[in-house]
Formats: structure tokens, sequence, C-alpha cells
């Protein structure tokens, strides 16, 4: 996967991320999914694999366990998990990788209360089986709880590494616009302290850096000037007037463009006229 390893900026706090994965895990559907696979993996499944009952003490240090699990995920993993989020580690990678070890534990404990000779064959048979369900039990919590932790793990849905890693360039411009104002980009002009951000849609003007809106995009423009920067599909045209070079836009509008971006500026109308 392209992108791994990365740091990404738009990762909540820490506490932020934290009440949000713990305020997610006391929901019903999490404890509830938690304990089940736990006990499934354990105690129903044991007979079926061994033809054998579990015995009482075995049952015990299975409630045990789920009790461990469960606090370790709710008290300790966030860390985890935040700090390989911010390097870009897609969360369904991480949690697979969490239930992976819980599987492994779970081979490596399971001499102490099977009531079996612990064989190779039914050692692979017995985490092979418990490794199989993981995915599933992944994919409901994942499916479930997904707007709940985009919303709480990162500052906007589209930054956090959800199913797979985030892109290079994304557009965190759009989430500083007002919803009725969001739309395709088309220009970003300097005013002063200000910047004006033109989209289909219309105009709104934030207190921004020229640079830090532009660095906000998804990266499909060019600056063409200082005090401008124009989305590739508003560079149609370059033209001179009185010896100076004018971008024209979809509109049919001149905008001044500095003489050392005329190469970009013309690859670009290069790259509309082929499209």
């Amino acid at each position: 996967m392209r992108g791994l390893g990365r740091t990404l900026p738009d990762i909540t706090s820490e506490a932020t991320f934290r009440s949000t994965w713990q305020r997610e895990m006391r929901t019903p559907v999490v404890t509830s999914i938690f304990l089940l696979v736990t006990v499934f993996f354990v105690v129903f499944l044991v007979e079926a694999r061994f033809g054998v009952p579990l015995w009482p003490v075995g049952l015990a240090l299975t409630l045990v366990w789920s009790v461990i699990y469960y606090a370790v995920f709710y008290v300790l993993y966030w860390r985890v998990m935040r700090a390989l989020v911010r390097r870009n580690i897609p969360l369904l990678l991480i949690f697979l990788g969490y239930f992976s070890v819980l599987a492994l534990t779970e081979f490596a404990i399971g001499p102490l209360y099977l009531p079996v000779a612990w064989t190779w064959d039914r050692a692979v048979w017995y985490f092979s089986t418990s490794i199989a369900v993981f995915p599933a039990a992944t994919a409901i919590c994942m499916l479930f709880y997904e707007r709940a932790l985009r919303a709480g793990f990162a500052t906007f849905p589209e930054a956090l590494p959800y199913w797979q890693p985030v892109p290079e360039r994304i557009d965190r411009l759009s989430h500083h616009l007002p919803t009725a104002k969001r739309g395709r980009l088309r220009r970003i002009e300097a005013r002063n302290q200000y910047v004006e951000i033109t989209t289909d849609q219309g105009t709104h003007i934030l207190r921004m850096k020229l640079s830090e809106a532009v660095a906000a995009t998804a990266g499909d423009g060019l600056q063409v000037h200082r005090s401008l920067w124009l989305a590739e599909t508003e560079i149609q045209d370059l033209i001179y007037v009185d010896g100076n070079p004018k971008v024209v836009d979809a509109d049919g509008a001149l905008w001044s463009a500095g003489r050392k971006k005329v190469p970009e500026i013309r690859a670009v109308i290069v790259k509309n006229q082929a499209t």
C-alpha cells in the first residue's frame, strides 16, 4: 500500500481519540460482540474441534481471559492504535493485527486448560479455526462504527486511514467552507491576510495565507501568480496583453500570470486539450 509510514497531520488529540474509543467500546454492540466472539472461539468450538467438553476450570479461565482482553482493549489499545493511525496504517490492518495476536495468545495458552493431548495438528486446527472468524467480527464492528470513529479520530472523515491509507494529497480546504459553498474548487485569491475561495457553489472568504490554502487542496491546480491559484480545469488558454501573460479561465475571464509560470501553464493547457 502506498503512503504507509507517512505522518498524518489531521489525527485528533490524545484526549479526543481516547474518549471516542472508550465511548464506543462501552456500547452494547461492541461489548456483546467482543464477549460472544471470545466465548465462541474458546468455549463453543472446543467440543466441535476436539470432541471433549470444556472443564469448569477451563471455562473459568476463558472468562478471565475475556475480561483481560476487554480491559487491555479499553484502557491501553487506543494508544497503539493512534500511534499507528498517525503513521497512515489503516484501522483495518490494525484490528486484524490485534485479533491475530489474540488468536496466537489463545494458541499459546490452550494447553493450560484444554483436556486433550496438545499435538501439532490439533494446535494448527485450533489456531486456524480461531483466526478464520476474526475478519467477520472485525468487519461488523468497523462497518457499524465507521461514522463515529471517522468523526472522533480525525479532524474530518477523509483524513482517517480506515480501510486504506490516506492519499498524499486530499481536499482539506472544503472542510473550512460552509456546507452550502462546498463544491468543485475553481480558484483561490489572496486578499491581504485573507483568501477568497471560489467554488462552483459560490465564494467564501477565510482568514488564511494563500500558501496554507493551496497546501490544503487536493493538488489538482496551479499557482499561476503570487496572489492566485487556479484549478487545472480553469486554465483554458494563455494570451499576452501588452506583453504580459494572462490566463483565460473557463468563463473567459483574464487573470495575471507570472512569467516564470508560463511553461507550467502551457503544460496544463496541453493536458486539458488532450482530455
